[in-house]
């Protein structure tokens, strides 16, 4: 049962932070600042059993003081689960739009490479809190049955 417990809380931890991320994203490109950034460069790096494309773009934030030159290495999410048409090319040079909160510009996104609810954390939560429910599911079965021969057991 135990087992049961920490596989729905790793599920739900799990959602919890695919969709934060889905939804502070949604949030950048709603109500951020607009600018048109550059890519510098693109590499790839492992990240579990799958590799992960990061892009260097740079980009011009506005601030009280002027123009304010910005990089950006951000995680290329343009294929899983479904491929996106809108997805910017990842080609050095390529101009791509870059939201991003004009109190902190550190904390932007990239158009057509945002997290969305779809995503890996979605796929464990669900792969997590399925089989938490499952073994609940399970174990509480299990009981039940024991409980009958007990009553069973008594009765004779």
């Amino acid at each position: 049962m135990l087992l049961a417990v920490v596989s729905i809380l790793m599920g739900a931890l799990m959602g919890g932070y695919g969709v934060y991320g889905a939804h502070a994203d949604r949030q950048l490109i709603d109500g951020g600042t607009v600018a048109v950034g550059t890519v510098l460069s693109s590499r790839e790096r492992p990240a579990g059993r799958i590799r992960e494309t990061i892009a260097s773009v740079s980009f011009s934030a506005q601030s009280p003081y002027g123009p304010s030159p910005q990089r950006l290495d951000h995680v290329v999410r343009k294929g899983w689960p479904v491929a996106r048409r809108n997805a910017p090319a990842i080609h050095t040079g390529e101009p791509v739009n870059v939201f991003y909160n004009p109190d902190d510009p550190s904390d932007a996104v990239i158009e057509g490479w945002e997290r969305r609810y779809g995503s890996r954390w979605t796929a464990g939560a669900l792969f997590f809190g399925g089989g938490g429910v499952a073994s609940a599911a399970k174990a509480r079965s299990d009981a039940a049955v024991r409980r009958r021969a007990r009553r069973i057991q008594a009765s004779w």
